[in-house]
């Protein structure tokens, strides 16, 4: 599956993020300015040239990177990920369940891997750290945290881009996440005797509602989230 097909590569948009310190480049699919949304029943609907639907960015935290070479191009690392989850042709992996999760919450339904695949044309994803980390379920430290967050907001202000929602993946980035920029609550959900609340930031004069969820790597219900994710938008 070529890359064209579903992510847009910008040359000029690379550079001026590669510029503003982004080393990961984001990915962001064909059909992102469409957007999602939900209807009153919770259902997925698929936005429209004519009635889009809210852009959503997905925040993970970092990329695994063994035997990291520091003199290795990683920029094209976030896209060729996504690249081989959606090539269905490339041998299933231990760390694609993470992404199939994460995409049956979005619909809120048990989506095979083919049907998944399909939803990340409509998505932008970003890993926060512009570091990679020299094994799974690892942190960077809290100097590559703070760097991350210039690249970070330079990412959310350029035009091309400009996320409505950002769904960040694990409390601990969520923690680690900036209060400036006009940072916010914005709504709250209780589900099963816990509260979840949403955040926002101010970016470019308009809200960017951010939601916090589980890692789905680990211990992640989709049903659950899917009630969540719909409820903070």
């Amino acid at each position: 599956m070529k890359e064209e097909k579903l992510c847009i590569e910008d040359t000029k948009l690379d550079q001026k993020l590669l510029d503003g310190g982004v080393r990961f480049l984001p990915w962001i699919g064909k059909d992102y300015d469409k957007g999602l949304s939900y209807d009153n029943d919770g259902k997925l609907i698929l936005g429209t040239d004519e009635n889009p639907g809210k852009k959503i960015l997905v925040l993970g935290e970092s990329h695994y990177v063994d035997d990291y070479d520091p003199d290795e191009d990683i920029r094209h690392f976030t896209r060729d990920v996504i690249l081989n989850y959606v090539d269905l042709d490339a041998p299933f992996q231990r760390w694609m369940n993470t992404f199939t999760k994460f995409i049956r919450a979005l619909y809120g339904e048990d989506m095979d891997r083919a049907q998944c695949a399909g939803l990340f044309s409509r998505l932008a994803f970003y890993n926060y750290l512009q570091v990679p980390i020299s094994g799974p379920r690892m942190a960077g430290g809290n100097d590559d945290y703070e760097k991350a967050q210039a690249p970070f907001f330079n990412l959310l202000e350029e035009k091309k881009i400009e996320p409505d929602v950002v769904i960040i993946w694990g409390n601990r980035l969520w923690e680690y996440l900036p209060d400036g920029h006009g940072f916010d609550w914005y709504k709250e959900y209780a589900q099963d005797d816990d509260t979840h609340r949403s955040g926002k930031y101010v970016v470019n004069g308009k809200d960017v509602v951010l939601i916090p969820i589980y890692h789905p790597s680990v211990g992640f219900s989709y049903e659950y989230w899917n009630k969540v994710i719909c409820h903070l938008l």
